[in-house]
């Protein structure tokens, strides 16, 4: 396989740009609050008491929910680059993104505060990442990313 090369298969542009494209949201969203502070947060409809819980988040949170958002958006890029490191970069943004859920769910308030509407997103910012992993194991495995 060393002298032959691979093709690039059409879907892996159409996921690479809806990746970006979707991770640039939660890319956005970071920014924003990170200088709009919490009157961005109350703009967006948040809520006094989620605004407050948000205040009280731990300084592990400061920390982990940038790395999650920054390497999915990092992976799409790597996606599009054809490089097998998208998969990795998928695989950190879904662990740290899941100990974002532990502490809103389990260990704060943040979760239950946020309602429904916060519980769907979490879970298609799951199963997107989740999607994510495979698709970019499957193209590593097909040789489209090296």
């Amino acid at each position: 396989m060393n002298d032959m090369t691979v093709r690039t298969p059409w879907h892996l542009w159409v996921v690479g740009v809806l990746a970006v494209l979707w991770n640039s949201i939660g890319a956005f969203d970071y920014v924003m609050t990170m200088y709009g502070g919490m009157d961005y947060l109350r703009q967006a409809g948040m809520s006094d008491a989620f605004v407050a819980a948000f205040e009280r988040m731990p300084m592990w949170m400061s920390v982990a929910w940038p790395v999650a958002v920054w390497s999915a958006v990092l992976g799409s890029v790597l996606l599009l680059l054809r490089s097998r490191w998208a998969f990795v970069s998928f695989v950190v943004s879904l662990i740290v993104y899941i100990a974002n859920l532990v502490h809103n769910y389990g260990m704060s308030e943040l979760g239950s505060l946020g309602g429904t509407v916060g519980l769907v997103i979490a879970s298609i910012i799951t199963i997107s990442l989740i999607f994510l992993i495979w698709y970019s194991r499957m193209m590593t495995k097909r040789g489209v990313l090296r």
